[in-house]
């Protein structure tokens, strides 16, 4: 699991701090509530994140991440209906960048993720039905 940094609509927050208490040197900035990479932005420099994120903190809660170097050798997303695994899509992204859009020249494509990546999707939605209604 990502170490995140949750902020709260409308709170005064420092991005500088957050990096400097984590050791944050590079890290992602995104809106809470957001539909697949929109908004996301990868950043360095924390006065260019903190106008980002005071942007985004107007309309909705943000999460602070530090760039996990694992993603540019791809991210899995795991596909379940009704909590039963279905299939498993590998995204790659572009070269030099973190997302996987036809912006910045990123792929995905059906691949069959190892035992252990579907069963540990598995257990986080047993872990997740728990609080379903």
């Amino acid at each position: 699991i990502i170490p995140t940094e949750y902020v709260a609509r409308g709170s005064e927050t420092f991005v500088s701090e957050i990096m400097e208490k984590n050791k944050w040197s590079d890290i992602v900035v995104k809106p809470s509530v957001r539909v697949s990479a929109h908004g996301i932005k990868h950043l360095s420099d924390p006065v260019e994140a903190q106008f980002i994120l005071d942007d985004i903190l107007k309309n909705t809660g943000a999460l602070i991440q530090p760039v996990m170097k694992s993603i540019y050798n791809g991210e899995w997303s795991l596909i379940f209906f009704n909590a039963v695994f279905s299939h498993s899509v590998l995204k790659m992204p572009g070269s030099g960048t973190i997302f996987v859009n036809a912006k910045y020249c990123g792929d995905w494509r059906h691949a069959s993720a190892n035992s252990k990546i579907v069963q540990t999707g598995e257990q986080i939605v047993d872990i997740l039905k728990s609080s379903w209604c």
